[in-house]
């Protein structure tokens, strides 16, 4: 699924983005459901926005 977005990301050439996911993503803490509980999912994510 992840691959699936970056690709879409890298083919679109508009001049913003916006991902809405149904999981926090930048919550630090590692409760509940959020990519804190899968940490190298997480920094795959924020090495490809960055």
């Amino acid at each position: 699924m992840l691959y699936f977005i970056y690709n879409a990301l890298n083919a679109s050439k508009t001049s913003f983005k916006i991902i809405v996911m149904g999981v926090q993503v930048s919550n630090s803490v590692a409760e509940k459901e959020n990519y804190s509980n899968y940490p190298q999912r997480e920094r795959k994510i924020a090495e490809r926005n960055s």
